[in-house]
């Protein structure tokens, strides 16, 4: 009922603004829906470069500890902006920061961030309101290729407010 109700409200606030060519409207649900408020292209670039950044970094470590560690400092450089960063590899292996307890049968491989971003070459979805913190989430994942061969996606959660 309460996301029924939620996807009700958003519809309206959608329909009833009409963003810039280069903006894309979302809306900051806290305890009552209050002010709009919008991601610009430019936000959108940036985390593409933080991903790609990402990206390489883990090209280049050895084994999944090092991945770890790789996660965890982008994280804290940046934990105020991000919601979680991951790794998903094509063995079905999935790092998150901060670790998050998932279902046992937890796969991101099924999941649109991996899917989507094999099929596209990344993976951008549209701002959403988070239902823990009630915050808009940005989120990207691009695929990592090492010599041509598919290792893994790394994903970008980050508060777009």
């Amino acid at each position: 009922m309460g996301l029924l109700l939620l996807n009700l409200l958003l519809a309206l606030v959608m329909n009833t603004t009409t963003p810039s060519s280069n903006e894309i409207s979302t809306t900051n649900v806290s305890e009552e829906i209050s002010t709009q408020s919008t991601v610009s292209q430019a936000t959108y670039d940036a985390l593409t470069k933080q991903a790609d950044i990402l990206s390489d970094e883990i090209k280049s470590a050895k084994n999944k500890k090092a991945i770890e560690a790789i996660l965890n400092k982008y994280y804290n450089e940046k934990a105020l902006n991000y919601l979680n960063i991951y790794y998903g590899t094509v063995d079905g292996d999935f790092i998150v920061v901060p670790k998050i307890e998932l279902p046992p049968d937890y796969d991101f491989r099924e999941r649109p961030p991996y899917r989507d971003a094999l099929s596209k070459g990344s993976y951008i979805q549209e701002p959403y309101i988070d239902p823990v913190t009630g915050r808009t989430i940005l989120t990207i994942s691009k695929p990592i290729y090492v010599d041509q061969k598919l290792i893994g996606v790394v994903g970008i959660d980050m508060y777009a407010n």
